[in-house]
């Protein structure tokens, strides 16, 4: 492991989650607040609500499984090879 593996895990995974929440966020805003379908001025309906923030979650999530599947593997190589140099020192 090199001195800035701790830092880069740190930052990915911050920046994982913090698109996860934004998507969280920006998911509520858009179901609180319907576009309005107007076909004259006087008849408006409610449309479907976007769903962008879907994306941002489905990003966030997908960065924060990388990041915490990519740093267990180092971690085990690393387990792996402290072990392997244990085992052949007399």
């Amino acid at each position: 492991m090199n001195p800035t593996h701790p830092g880069i895990v740190t930052g990915l995974m911050t920046f994982s989650r913090l698109t996860f929440a934004l998507g969280i966020i920006t998911l509520l805003i858009d179901i609180a607040n319907p576009p309005e379908i107007c076909v004259t001025y006087s008849q408006c309906v409610t449309g479907d609500p976007n769903m962008r923030g879907l994306f941002l979650i489905a990003f966030g999530l997908i960065g924060m499984i990388s990041v915490f599947m990519a740093d267990r593997k180092i971690r085990n190589l690393l387990i792996a090879q402290y072990e392997e140099e244990e085992s052949s020192t007399p």
